[in-house]
């Protein structure tokens, strides 16, 4: 793990156990815990247990103590756990309930909290106009992590779409500055940029960073992201193997956003590979998922190096067989 996880993990590790014993000082350092998991720990950690366990502690310790001034912040974080459960409805819910608290407070409303679900979501026209106001907005008040914020989200938005080009100019600019929150989030999405529009040098160079990050965390999220990340550049007889570690990893995980991504990618990969059978058995999989979860259009289908769209993997798994 590197050098910046260690001392983040024993300090939320910590919080999350005062939480639960009902410390008096609970709500104090879980408020302080959510600046750390948003700041840098998220990113660092890859560990969705500890993220779901402050995340929903820190809500119920918020409520308990009538703190409306960290309802908000705490119910935007939620959100953001429940986004990468793939629990799109839930997220929405409790982003208007943080948005009715803040407008009948007055309150600093949540600026940028939607953008997560917006890109997720998948909703191009939607996500665009957030993530460029927030660009806007961040510049204009000089917050830089913004801009690692938005460039990260725009990048799973365009990747989603099957707009490589897009996702890897976004992605590769902002990886160009280590943001402790998204930046190892955000090699997974450059690497991917990178292998489908060719550019194999940079493709690499992004897994050998998440190697030093996600594959150091010892979390099955962080070695699930890793391998499926490697598996996009191996040749057939290794993918093969990178793709079934990589679900096996994150189907032990809450994180359903990727294990969804990891099913699809791996069946775009045995399509190319004319196993249509398995591969049916995984688009329909991914394609089940992505539709529970309510994205505005299903994630695209295609092996490296083309570009569909979400809408035309609706019809992928029915054309194999």
């Amino acid at each position: 793990m590197s050098a910046d996880a260690d001392p983040a993990r024993g300090a939320l590790e910590l919080m999350c156990a005062q939480a639960h014993h009902n410390d008096g000082h609970a709500l104090r350092w879980m408020t302080l815990g959510l600046a750390i998991v948003q700041e840098s720990a998220a990113g660092e950690l890859w560990d969705d247990a500890i993220n779901l366990q402050l995340a929903t502690d820190v809500v119920r310790q918020a409520r308990d103590a009538g703190a409306l001034a960290v309802l908000p912040p705490a119910l935007g974080y939620r959100a953001g756990v429940a986004v990468l459960a793939g629990e799109f409805t839930t997220a929405a819910t409790l982003m208007d309930e943080a948005a009715a608290i803040t407008a009948a407070t007055g309150y600093a409303p949540l600026r940028y909290h939607s953008l997560t679900l917006a890109a997720w979501r998948g909703n191009p026209a939607e996500a665009a106009a957030l993530i460029e106001a927030a660009t806007a907005d961040g510049t204009a008040r000089g917050e830089g992590r913004v801009l690692g914020l938005t460039g990260y989200l725009s990048a799973v938005l365009y990747n989603g779409l099957g707009r490589y080009e897009e996702a890897f100019a976004a992605a590769r600019e902002a990886c160009e500055h280590v943001d402790l929150g998204f930046y190892g989030w955000c090699l997974y999405e450059l690497a991917e940029a990178a292998a489908r529009i060719g550019d194999r040098e940079t493709a690499a160079q992004a897994v050998q960073r998440l190697e030093r990050r996600a594959g150091a965390s010892g979390t099955d999220w962080g070695l699930g992201a890793l391998a499926s990340a490697q598996a996009l550049l191996a040749d057939d007889e290794l993918a093969d193997s990178l793709f079934t570690e990589a679900i096996e990893h994150l189907e032990r995980t809450r994180v359903v956003v990727h294990y969804a991504r990891a099913r699809l990618c791996y069946g775009e990969w045995l399509r190319r590979v004319n196993r249509r059978v398995d591969a049916r058995g995984h688009l329909s999989a991914a394609h089940e998922m992505f539709t529970r979860m309510g994205c505005a259009s299903l994630r695209r289908t295609g092996p490296p190096g083309t570009a569909c769209n979400r809408r035309e993997g609706t019809q992928a798994a029915g054309r194999l067989g």
